[in-house]
């Protein structure tokens, strides 16, 4: 599958309620390539995205070809009451390699095509597909 042009999303539950900062995910690059990513985070509803929440500047990560944790700042942090949500990323082009998103925690996840260059939308595009791995979680304070 391209890797561009999707938004990769894991359902997250909320016990509390939190300021959200940063998003943090597992990736890795077997190519030695990077990817331009932006982190997004949707409201559910019924058990899938639907409103964009919050939105993070674009990154251009290359991360290790074995696999590492990467931070994911927030635009402005955004607060959440107690509850579930969709935390993931829009992925951009690739430079000479692609970037995996590997999972280490079992989550519902969903991909979404969603065109990179107009930034993320909102309401969550559908559903295309259930996602492979990919984890992926908040930094917030209560």
């Amino acid at each position: 599958m391209n890797t561009a042009d999707y938004e990769r999303l894991s359902a997250f539950p909320l016990g509390e309620a939190g300021t959200v900062t940063r998003l943090v995910v597992y990736l890795a690059s077997p190519g030695g390539g990077s990817q331009r990513i932006r982190p997004v985070i949707y409201r559910d509803a019924a058990g899938t995205p639907s409103v964009l929440l919050a939105v993070g500047p674009e990154q251009v990560v290359t991360p290790a070809a074995s696999g590492e944790w990467v931070a994911l700042p927030l635009t402005t942090p955004v607060r959440l009451a107690p509850g579930t949500y969709w935390l993931g990323m829009l992925t951009g082009d690739t430079s000479k390699a692609t970037v995996h998103f590997v999972g280490i925690t079992p989550m519902s996840k969903v991909y979404i095509w969603d065109a990179y260059a107009n930034g993320p939308d909102t309401p969550a595009g559908p559903v295309t597909t259930a996602a492979g791995p990919l984890s992926i979680y908040a930094e917030y304070t209560p």
